[in-house]
């Protein structure tokens, strides 16, 4: 008797992307409930893309394995086409990358706008299911995966624009005070990494590059540690940004607890180090580089992040937080 896992779809468009031909965006497609002993012999998945919007590519993660990738876009009907098993041998699906949050990723999809008439699209994802065998009549043949919230309304836009998230805010219980969070804001039509300066008549802050968040969403990403009480609504305000193309922003790579521009044990044994408070407190860069879970602390769960990362490939749990985050999850 097969037990029917209870499955969940997580697929977060970003809140928004320019609306000029050829700008490309990705969006990660992302599952809970996934377990490796149930036997899962195929995954298939129908994605709604919206007119004037085309899929590039879709690939599927080097965590999941057992089967190949196949996948169809209709351009007439809107409709993305995605099945992966194993055509030779009939294995088992298995996913051996970490999880967070309970999420295992599964694929990416990156979208490419071509020419939307409208302000704002929907993609979404419209049926998903994950199958045991082939006896149709059975119950215990599939899993319908629970898709209701794996879509989102993307506003298309032109020029410069900011979208705003919060990682995390401190709790005051280990280095992290609460007066301080953790903002992730995206920006479209700039060169990715060019100088940000946020100033609202109060507030001045220099937002640090993030490559890994660029990369995991397509969109240039920024992160700063800024006071709590700053509203999040004031961080999509254009004008309080200062934009320099002729600079280089400074930069954050998640992990990289010593600053030395690479990740291994060291920078686990400082994560550690910040715990046992040996030394000084951590900066503020120091918080962004070293919570790499993304939770209100810094403890030996972002030591053990940080191993996991370089021994194992498994993507920090404060980048995929960042890609299935969206402006309404504020």
């Amino acid at each position: 008797t097969v037990t029917l896992d209870n499955l969940t779809a997580v697929f977060n468009p970003p809140a928004q992307v320019s609306g000029l031909s050829g700008t490309t965006f990705d969006v990660p497609v992302y599952i809970t409930g996934w377990n490796n002993e149930s036997g899962y012999k195929l995954i298939d998945m129908i994605v709604s893309v919206p007119e004037g919007i085309t899929v590039a590519e879709v690939t599927e993660v080097s965590g999941l394995t057992g089967g190949e990738l196949e996948y169809s876009f209709e351009k007439e009907t809107g409709k993305l086409r995605v099945v992966y098993f194993d055509s030779n041998n009939n294995n088992d699906l298995t996913i051996t990358s970490d999880s967070f949050d309970g999420m295992n990723e599964l694929f990416n999809i990156k979208f490419k706008v071509e020419d939307v008439k409208s302000s704002a699209v929907y993609i979404g994802i419209s049926g998903m299911s994950v199958k045991f065998h082939s006896d149709s009549t059975a119950d215990d043949s599939m899993i319908v995966v629970n898709t209701d919230s794996a879509n989102g309304n993307v506003a298309i836009v032109y020029g410069v624009s900011f979208s705003a998230v919060c990682l995390y805010t401190g709790d005051d219980v280990d280095l992290i005070p609460k007066t301080k969070k953790a903002v992730a804001i995206s920006v479209t039509d700039i060169t990715a990494g060019d100088k940000i300066v946020y100033f609202d008549g109060t507030n001045e802050i220099e937002f640090k590059y993030s490559a890994e968040i660029t990369e995991k969403t397509g969109i240039a990403s920024y992160v700063a540690l800024v006071d709590s009480s700053i509203a999040m609504e004031n961080f999509v305000k254009i004008e309080n940004y200062d934009i320099n193309i002729d600079e280089d922003a400074s930069t954050v790579i998640f992990g990289d607890s010593n600053a030395d521009g690479v990740i291994n044990a060291q920078d686990a044994l400082a994560a550690v180090d910040f715990w046992l408070r040996k030394g000084d407190a951590p900066t503020d860069d120091q918080i962004l580089a070293v919570n790499v879970n993304s939770d209100s602390r810094i403890n030996t769960f972002d030591a053990l992040g940080i191993v996991e990362h370089f021994v194992n490939g498994s993507e920090y749990g404060v980048i995929t937080k960042a890609a299935t985050l969206n402006s309404d999850n504020q």
